[in-house]
């Protein structure tokens, strides 16, 4: 996988080969993917694309609910696991080993796009890269959930390392919400709301609107730059 950081990926690989899948498979749905299944549900969306999607929790979850789901993560440990998942539950949903930076199905485009905790689990340019596919795979008037991490001080941050922590060391930018919502130009944001652990999440509609330069860089990024991240 060459458009992505080598060392983030090692990370990942090693916490999803070392992790029993039951810890996934049996962990409860979130307040945050239930709003984001009811977001989805109550706009009529059928079809969605879960980016970064891991082992497949979302998309597995949303696909119960009816909706048609495919997901894409460059962990190919994690998509191993998601579809032996989907298959388990006998559920039709289509996994890609592609970076975020990545097509995964090209030509195809959705009207959702779930996109949680991965935007900031990325350089900022990643980020950027990743909105504009975003943005390029989802229909006119197409709905977005994007879910971030909370705001950290750097002194959080370090306790964070400190700890005994299996994703310590791997990319995370640490956004303010304004910064996250100068990111997303040409979206509507219908809302923000604040879940477990603060981790927020954002209601985005599609608006047409192109980027500008201006607008697709967030403002002073890298004073919020840190090497360590929670995994919930």
């Amino acid at each position: 996988m060459s458009n992505c950081n080598p060392v983030d990926l090692q990370i990942w690989e090693n916490l999803f080969a070392a992790t029993p899948e039951e810890i996934w498979k049996t962990a409860p749905a979130s307040q945050a993917m239930e709003a984001c299944r009811d977001f989805f549900v109550e706009n009529g969306v059928k079809s969605v694309l879960d980016i970064g999607c891991g082992v497949g929790r979302w998309a597995i979850y949303l696909a119960k609910s009816g909706i048609q789901v495919k997901g894409t993560d460059f962990s190919a440990n994690a998509v191993r696991i998601a579809r032996n998942w989907a298959s388990e539950q006998d559920l039709s949903v289509e996994f890609s080993c592609r970076a975020l930076t990545e097509t995964a199905f090209p030509g195809e485009r959705f009207q959702g796009i779930v996109a949680a905790l991965i935007l900031d689990n990325v350089s900022r340019a990643e980020m950027l890269i990743g909105i504009n596919l975003i943005r390029e795979c989802l229909l006119d008037k197409g709905y977005l959930f994007a879910l971030f991490n909370p705001v950290d001080t750097s002194e959080a941050m370090d306790a964070q390392f400190e700890c005994e922590n299996p994703t310590a060391g791997i990319t995370q930018m640490n956004y303010t919400n304004s910064e996250i919502i100068s990111a997303f130009s040409g979206f509507e944001v219908l809302r923000q709301e604040t879940y477990e652990a603060e981790m927020r999440a954002f209601f985005l509609r599609k608006s047409g609107v192109k980027l500008t330069e201006e607008s697709q860089i967030p403002a002073n990024p890298e004073a919020h730059s840190f090497n360590s991240i929670r995994v919930v």
